[in-house]
C-alpha cells in the first residue's frame, strides 16, 4: 500500500487529501461525530460515531483511514480487476 497523504486540523475538523497507490485521488473527513471517505471516483464509506467525543483526534483518524483503505481493498478491487 502507498499511501501520501496531507493530514490538516481545521475548524473541528481533521481533513486528508492525498493519493492511493500513486494515482488514485483519496480524501477522509472527520468532524467527530461522523466520518467519510472518498477514493477514487466512485468508492465512498461513511459512518457515524455513536459517543462522540466532540473535536476529532489525528491518532484515531489514522486508524480509520487504514481501516477504510482495507475495506476500499476487499470491495472495489476485485470489482476492477
Amino acid at each position: 500500500m502507498a499511501l501520501k497523504v496531507k493530514i490538516l486540523e481545521e475548524n473541528n475538523k481533521i481533513i486528508a487529501k492525498g493519493v492511493l497507490d500513486g494515482t488514485v485521488p483519496f480524501l477522509f473527513e472527520d468532524s467527530g461525530d461522523r466520518w467519510s471517505v472518498r477514493i477514487g471516483k466512485t468508492w465512498r464509506h461513511m459512518e457515524r460515531e455513536r459517543h462522540s467525543k466532540g473535536q476529532p483526534l489525528i491518532s484515531e483518524a489514522r486508524q480509520k483511514i487504514y481501516g477504510a483503505i482495507a475495506r476500499f481493498r476487499c470491495e472495489a478491487k476485485p470489482a476492477l480487476a
